[in-house]
């Protein structure tokens, strides 16, 4: 089946609501840890004019820029850019081929709000 996008982001709130609601219940989460994402998504939907009495135009549901163009290209050149050498130290490389997984660890970027 395939939804709409207001269908679609409809089925995701829906289900996160429910998800951290059960999550809250549980005491696994607490209210308190919820407000910074919260507060994040709330800042972005106020930009978007969403909020807005009546909201403003809906001009960014008409397009994908995931498939513009000038998106790709950023993209093809962000990931050539981003190829990473290895030095074989110790014949380490090629891997092996009935390896089932790999950790790709790294230092996680801060934090911005």
């Amino acid at each position: 089946m395939v939804y709409s996008r207001p269908e679609s982001l409809a089925i995701a709130v829906t289900t996160t609501k429910n998800t951290c609601l059960k999550t809250v219940q549980s005491g696994l989460l607490s209210e308190k840890d919820l407000d910074f994402p919260v507060s994040r998504i709330l800042r972005s939907l106020f930009l978007l004019g969403l909020f807005d009495n009546p909201p403003k135009s809906k001009k960014w549901e008409k397009t994908n820029p995931l498939g513009l163009a000038e998106h790709r290209a950023v993209a093809l050149q962000a990931a050539r850019e981003s190829i990473v050498m290895l030095k074989n130290e110790k014949g380490f490389l090629p891997l092996k081929k009935d390896l089932k997984s790999i950790a790709v660890i790294a230092q996680a970027p801060p934090i911005r709000s």
